[in-house]
């Protein structure tokens, strides 16, 4: 199966700064399978409509219990080499709000789907082999 997907690469240098910081990432232990995981499931327990004063903002020992109590195993380095990447990669719309680097507040109004992640969906897919 086949589908057609119009791919908007960085510069070259941004690009090979993404492939590495993935690298990094699925060396840790994130497949892309996680990695959609703690992306999709940041909303958990608050409705969509909550005022950003109340969505999940938490350091990230908080997210790998928050994570944990949903069914995703990660740790600290993980989380930390993530959210790193996407605060980085993922600043309009954020995905993740940094909060003086220590804590993460997921924005509640960012959507992304598979499609908007296609980089990260090949590298960590292709890093599986």
């Amino acid at each position: 199966m086949y589908f057609e997907h119009k791919l908007r690469l960085p510069d070259d240098e941004t690009l090979k700064g993404r492939l590495n910081q993935l690298c990094r990432i699925y060396t840790a232990g994130v497949n892309y399978e996680l990695f959609w995981g703690i992306i999709s499931n940041r909303w958990n327990d608050k409705p969509s409509s909550t005022r950003p004063t109340d969505w999940n903002l938490f350091d990230v020992e908080g997210w790998v219990v928050f994570y944990k109590k949903h069914g995703f195993k990660t740790d600290v380095y993980q989380l930390e080499l993530v959210f790193k990447y996407l605060t980085t990669y993922y600043s309009g719309p954020s995905i993740f709000i940094s909060q003086s680097g220590t804590r993460y507040q997921a924005n509640h109004r960012s959507h992304v789907s598979h499609d908007d992640l296609i980089i990260e969906r090949i590298a960590l897919m292709a890093l599986e082999c």
